[in-house]
């Protein structure tokens, strides 16, 4: 059973140390190495749990469950958004950052189903304008009477 666990150990920390490298490698070059960029988070999580095991048992093997999770820390930045603090240095005053905006419109309440809300196309095509996002994702988006 250790040697099992020593197993799933090692495989999970290079994991790890893979997933690390897929900012930095192309994906046309090594396209698997993006899916492991893709499973950072979880893999992150299973080192944490391997590293709360080994500070159980009070092994050794910590060491180096704790240098695999530092050296993942240094890409949290490029996985997950923190507001303005990054680590990540050319992501400086959020220029990569984009606005995504999805909405549905719901017809553009083309049948307006309640005759006592006003007219709801013109506020919803009002709040479009003012989010002015990067990209914006419409369901139920209804143009054949609306230009």
């Amino acid at each position: 059973m250790n040697r099992f666990i020593f197993t799933l150990y090692l495989l999970a920390v290079s994991c790890l140390l893979i997933s690390c490298l897929a900012p930095f490698v192309s994906p046309e070059q090594f396209p698997f190495i993006a899916f492991f960029g893709l499973a950072y988070p979880v893999l992150v999580l299973i080192n944490m749990a391997f590293s709360i095991y080994w500070l159980i048992l009070g092994k050794k093997r910590l060491i180096l469950s704790l240098i695999v999770l530092l050296l993942g820390c240094f890409m949290l930045s490029s996985y997950f958004n923190f507001g303005s603090f990054s680590l990540n240095k050319n992501n400086k005053n959020n220029k990569k950052d984009i606005r995504v905006l999805s909405y549905n419109v719901r017809l553009l309440d083309f049948d307006r189903w309640n005759k006592k809300l006003p007219d709801n196309r013109i506020r919803i095509l009002k709040l479009l304008k003012e989010e002015s996002a990067d990209i914006i994702c419409l369901q139920e988006f209804y143009t054949i009477n609306y230009p």
